[in-house]
């Protein structure tokens, strides 16, 4: 999540954009796609994986309290 975040929000700001044409758009967001797959790689998570736990977090209270947890362990 700690490593995702910021690509995410960088997505975000590609999308809120408005001076950027479709395909300059769907190629930046094409780029940060890619780099949030290989992030999830490296933790042995798919994409389909990690939205599920994202889900489970935001339905399940002590689920995503621990998982808070967890990463203020990590930093």
């Amino acid at each position: 999540i700690k490593q995702i975040q910021p690509i995410d929000m960088k997505a975000h700001q590609v999308i809120a954009n408005n001076k950027l044409n479709a395909t300059e758009k769907h190629q930046k967001l094409q780029s940060y796609d890619k780099q949030i797959t290989a992030v999830l790689a490296q933790h042995h998570l798919t994409p389909v994986r990690y939205e599920t736990l994202l889900k489970r977090a935001e339905s399940d209270p002590s689920f995503a309290k621990r998982t808070e947890e967890d990463l203020h362990k990590i930093g």
